[in-house]
């Protein structure tokens, strides 16, 4: 009798002004008393009591613990308006915090638990503040964005452009397995992304070694780095469907071959790469390089 005197109480004093602190210390001590007596479903109404005497104090912290401390002892005992009641209160100490996006979350939660209790006018205090932390959410607005301009002769009088039509340049990478081969795979999609957007006629040819040597009968067995160079083979094949106007090309050049033969395959390849665009060259000593087209 002394506990549920003490909530009454409690709930008495948060009505009235500058009835705050006696609220909680009645609250807390009728909290003890349930606790001592194990009834968790008047422990859960001092909890919510508590949490709301602590904030009208500005103890934030201590309410939010408070009032989820009582949403999970109403769980317990199946109080569903208990429940909706605490977390109605734990929504406004998040709000108090600047927790918008979770006050948003724990609002719409409040309004459907009211809801399905058919109490309108909790459902109704849960709606008007879930709108009203909605209007407080700040939009997103796309922030600002920089673009380059290609450099065009025309337009700069005759001075040289940055980008040419038709530009002979070789590119060094490191090799494949010296690095993740995704790393690599996304830097080529760069360069090709970088290139089709300043240039509409430059070419691309992709090099590969030893990539597919048991495909085209090379004696080299396969490894790991001829799996990561199918990778980038079909990275390319991806780009081409992709990008059909852009013409980009894979050769593969044999494991053993010397400097001098390597270039003489990439030379090969810029002239004919195949019906399409992927060729590949094994060694043989005899009659030196043998291509073949895939």
């Amino acid at each position: 009798g002394e506990a549920i005197a003490m909530h009454m109480i409690a709930s008495i004093r948060l009505t009235q002004d500058g009835g705050a602190a006696e609220a909680l210390m009645a609250a807390e001590k009728a909290r003890a008393i349930f606790l001592t007596l194990g009834d968790k479903k008047y422990q859960g109404l001092a909890c919510h009591a508590a949490a709301q005497g602590q904030l009208l104090m500005g103890f934030t912290e201590e309410g939010m613990g408070a009032a989820m401390q009582a949403v999970v002892l109403a769980r317990d005992t199946g109080d569903k308006y208990g429940e909706a009641a605490a977390l109605l209160t734990a929504t406004r100490a998040q709000l108090e915090k600047g927790q918008l996006a979770e006050s948003l979350r724990m609002a719409k939660e409040v309004e459907t638990l009211f809801k399905a209790l058919g109490n309108a006018e909790g459902e109704a205090q849960a709606s008007s503040l879930a709108e009203r932390i909605q209007e407080s959410i700040p939009a997103k607005t796309p922030g600002p964005r920089t673009f380059i301009q290609p450099m065009d002769d025309a337009r700069l009088a005759g001075q040289r452009s940055l980008f040419q039509e038709h530009p002979n340049a070789v590119i060094w990478n490191v090799p494949v397995h010296a690095h993740t081969y995704v790393m690599y795979c996304l830097e080529l999609l760069k360069l090709v992304d970088d290139v089709k957007s300043v240039s509409g006629k430059t070419s691309v040819l992709v090099c590969s070694q030893a990539a597919l040597g048991r495909q085209i009968g090379e004696t080299q067995p396969g490894n790991i780095e001829g799996i990561m160079g199918n990778t980038v083979w079909a990275v390319v094949r991806t780009i081409r469907l992709e990008s059909p106007r852009l013409h980009i090309a894979t050769v593969d050049v044999p494991a053993g071959a010397t400097a001098h033969e390597i270039t003489e395959c990439l030379r090969a390849a810029m002239i004919d790469s195949g019906n399409r665009s992927e060729i590949a060259f094994t060694i043989d000593r005899k009659q030196r390089l043998a291509k073949n087209f895939k």
